[in-house]
């Protein structure tokens, strides 16, 4: 299975334009930038899994990627967040993908992305896209790949980059990490 991730466009809190930690849409340079993943060529996903959060609910739409099932999954949210925060969640969804049905929100960071690369292993597809956030991109290549990616945050993940994994049981590989848009 090939399984894309990307990572949302510039969210307002990294411009100072809003300063909700919880959940920024994207800056208008985001916006912008969301845009720019329509012009890429049109890969043929199975499904496509989205983090609830604005931002990258917003990237999503904007990018026009498309697939037969398109769902927002909470597993993805972003990796950290503050109990204090809890309370915000679950928020009010866009009408552009099937409902979570995971209600992960207030689970452990950890847990969320095993729960993640376990689903993954079972499912039988040749291809899904996965639209989340660094920290969350970060611990799924540091579980399965250890010795390459510790979560150390040595390696750099842009907003709007786009990491491609073979996973499969025998040897799971990187095929790519490349940012697709403008900083």
């Amino acid at each position: 299975m090939i399984v894309t991730l990307i990572r949302h466009a510039e969210s307002q809190s990294q411009t100072q334009e809003n300063h909700d930690l919880t959940n920024p849409d994207l800056s208008t340079a985001g916006e912008a930038q969301a845009a720019m993943l329509a012009k890429i060529p049109a890969e043929k996903y199975d499904e496509i899994w989205v983090s609830p959060l604005s931002r990258t609910a917003h990237t999503f739409r904007l990018s026009r990627f498309s697939a037969p099932v398109i769902k927002y999954d909470s597993r993805l949210l972003e990796f950290w967040f503050p109990e204090q925060y809890f309370a915000h969640f679950p928020i009010e969804l866009p009408d552009v993908a099937l409902a979570d049905t995971y209600h992960a929100w207030a689970k452990d960071s950890e847990e969320r992305v095993e729960s993640v690369i376990q689903n993954l292993k079972e499912l039988n597809m040749e291809h899904i896209c996965l639209f989340t956030h660094q920290a969350w991109i970060r611990s799924f290549l540091d579980k399965l790949f250890p010795e390459e990616y510790p979560m150390t945050g040595k390696i750099e993940i842009d907003n709007c980059s786009r990491t491609i994994v073979q996973l499969n049981e025998m040897k799971s590989k990187v095929i790519e990490m490349k940012r697709l848009c403008e900083k």
